[in-house]
């Protein structure tokens, strides 16, 4: 229930930081993340990105707040 709260008062990201965000961030584009290492990105959804490294695993994050190079 905690998450499901949380999800409803997400607000969503302005014009202006989905363009700032945006930059070259598309389907397979290569990036890093500073936890889980290179990756590439498989699928984009607004300011929602889904990465897929290469240990295999896939994990999804904001453009708005991950650190992805």
């Amino acid at each position: 229930q905690m998450a499901r709260q949380k999800k409803a008062h997400r607000r969503e990201p302005s014009e202006q930081e989905l363009q700032s965000a945006a930059k070259d961030y598309r389907a397979g584009i290569r990036v890093c993340h500073g936890t889980f290492g290179p990756g590439t990105i498989a699928a984009r959804r607004g300011d929602i990105v889904t990465v897929q490294f290469e240990d295999g695993s896939q994990r999804r994050f904001s453009l708005l707040a991950a650190q992805i190079e």
